[in-house]
């Protein structure tokens, strides 16, 4: 697949003004000046459409090498560059892949008792203790890693390692996390479903039980450290109270069994393990705000309305409820707090209220995708069903009269 320019983006102006800084000294290499350069970077690596094997870092460092590369021949340009990403690209899709562990943990209560497990294609592995070689590396990245986080690295989650294929560092962590966050979201659905509501004082704290330690690292399988870069979690504050769902564990595995044979042969496995991602993301979040803003666009990712208006995304949802008219009316809410939230930038007391209310209508459409009852192709065509009327009489009457063209057509 080669690389193309976004539909209606033109990057011709771009492309002249990083023309236009680059100079070449007489080894033939190449520099550019002025402070710019990164904003020209950062808009080109939304204008193009690459190959969705391709991780974020991995886009980026192709851009810069193709301005690179493409400057030190010729004239920058939108024919010669797009063809020498296409390129740079081909190249990193023919990598072989190799075998890399994500070093992480969880908010589990280190006695919870979690046999290894094969997911997608990854492994993981629950153990209170890291085997030494990883500990050893671990410690030695934590050296640095604890001045970019707020509050205390904890030292009594239960260890997590997840063993994966990538075609680099940056693809095998964005992989790895993509699906710890699936086996985190079937898990805390579980959970999460059985919590209506909550009233709490003081800091605020994230919705979700199963939370990811502060702290990612990459490895080889003996433990090595496959690079010093380490990922961390932006909004930790500190350590979380422990989960010990002990008593419930055998009927969280479960649930997480039938989820997981649901998906198997699911007709859009990639769409909705990616919403089930997106909804564990969302209620990860301490900040109930961006949660709700999170939570909002995974309702209008099950709804399939994210390029419709609002009311196409209340009436599909409202369609999932025994009583529509009521929580059009509540969703409606919903909507004018978004709006009000993303424009002004406020902040209601009620919000930790209107989290649980859009958490349940997420919850309630992602159980309806994820069991696909009905055999939908895809979340376009499950939206569409949302589409039809509530009232029975209504959908006799279109019956009636979808019987009756069937019928003319034959004829």
């Amino acid at each position: 697949m080669a690389v193309k320019w976004i539909a209606k983006i033109n990057p011709k102006h771009i492309l002249e003004k990083i023309d236009k800084s680059k100079s070449i000294n007489s080894e033939g290499k190449i520099s550019f000046e002025g402070f710019s350069l990164e904003d020209n970077k950062a808009a080109l690596n939304h204008m193009l459409d690459f190959n969705s094997d391709v991780p974020d870092y991995e886009r980026k460092r192709i851009i810069w090498q193709g301005l690179v590369n493409t400057g030190e021949k010729t004239t920058i340009d939108q024919v010669s560059f797009l063809k020498e990403v296409t390129k740079l690209q081909g190249n990193y899709l023919r990598r072989k892949e190799k075998t890399y562990v994500l070093s992480s943990s969880l908010s589990f209560a280190y006695k919870i008792s979690i046999n290894k497990k094969v997911f997608q294609k990854s492994t993981f592995t629950f153990t209170r203790y890291l085997p030494k070689k990883y500990q050893e590396e671990k410690e030695k990245i934590y050296k640095y890693a604890k001045y970019s986080i707020i509050g205390e690295i904890p030292n009594n989650y239960l260890n997590v390692r997840v063993s994966i294929q990538g075609r680099s560092e940056y693809d095998a962590i964005d992989k790895s996390l993509f699906k710890l966050d699936l086996i985190r979201g079937i898990w805390n659905l579980f959970f999460n479903r059985a919590q209506g509501i909550r009233h709490s004082t003081g800091m605020k704290k994230p919705v979700n039980y199963i939370l990811l330690g502060p702290i990612q690292t990459l490895h080889y399988p003996d433990g090595k450290a496959a690079t010093r870069t380490f990922w961390y979690e932006t909004s930790y504050l500190g350590p979380v109270k422990l989960f010990d769902c002990k008593n419930k564990l055998e009927n969280m595995l479960k649930f997480e069994v039938n989820v997981r044979n649901l998906l198997k042969s699911h007709k859009y496995h990639d769409s909705i393990t990616s919403l089930l991602v997106r909804y564990c993301r969302a209620l990860d979040e301490a900040n109930l705000s961006a949660c709700f803003l999170g939570l909002w666009g995974t309702l209008e990712g099950l709804t399939a309305s994210g390029n419709d208006s609002y009311n196409v995304t209340i009436r599909r949802a409202a369609f999932m409820c025994i009583e529509p008219e009521y929580h059009s009316q509540v969703l409606q809410n919903l909507r004018l707090y978004r709006n009000k939230n993303v424009h002004r930038g406020s902040v209601s007391d009620d919000i930790e209220t209107y989290v649980y209310q859009l958490k349940r209508y997420v919850e309630r459409l992602l159980e309806f995708h994820i069991a696909n009852t009905f055999k939908f192709e895809s979340v376009v065509e499950a939206a569409a069903f949302m589409d039809h009327p509530t009232s029975l009489s209504e959908l006799r009457k279109r019956r009636r009269m979808i019987n009756s063209a069937i019928k003319y057509r034959n004829s």
